[in-house]
Order: structure tokens, then C-alpha cells, then sequence
């Protein structure tokens, strides 16, 4: 399904949707949509969780290199 075959098909669920006036059906579509929403956290595994606490715990402690500090880096490699 291309892009703008999924939006078109968003729509118009958007549009049935509001068209509903069953409160048992509103509830089964909320439970499917929220069913569907998966945390990434919890399935990624443990080794790309650790790199992101180490992240995160270097960003808290300020240890951060600008991107522009390391483009240049990489242009002066790049060039001798």
C-alpha cells in the first residue's frame, strides 16, 4: 500500500468513525487501537537499552559533542 492509498484509507475510517453511534463498537475500536500501540521499550533488547541509558547519562553529565564539531572533524579526516 503506498503512502497516499494509506492516508485516503485513514479518512475514511476518520469519517465512519464519526459517524458512529454505537458505544459498544467505539469501545471494541479503542481497544484494538490501543492494543496496537506497542512501547518500543520493551522490545528492544537489552544491549540497545543499556546504550541509551549511557546516552542519556552523558547527556545528563554534559559529556555532548556538537554535530558541527564533529562534521569538521570528519571533513578534516576526509581531506588529509
Amino acid at each position: 500500500m503506498t503512502i497516499q492509498e494509506m492516508e485516503v484509507k485513514k479518512a475514511k475510517l476518520i469519517s465512519m468513525i464519526t459517524l458512529l453511534y454505537d458505544d459498544k463498537l467505539i469501545l471494541e475500536l479503542e481497544k484494538v487501537l490501543q492494543s496496537s500501540q506497542i512501547d518500543w521499550w520493551n522490545i528492544i533488547d537489552e544491549k540497545e537499552k543499556k546504550a541509551i541509558q549511557r546516552g542519556m547519562l552523558d547527556y545528563e553529565q554534559g559529556k555532548l559533542v556538537d554535530n558541527e564539531d564533529v562534521l569538521k572533524g570528519a571533513k578534516k579526516i576526509i581531506q588529509g
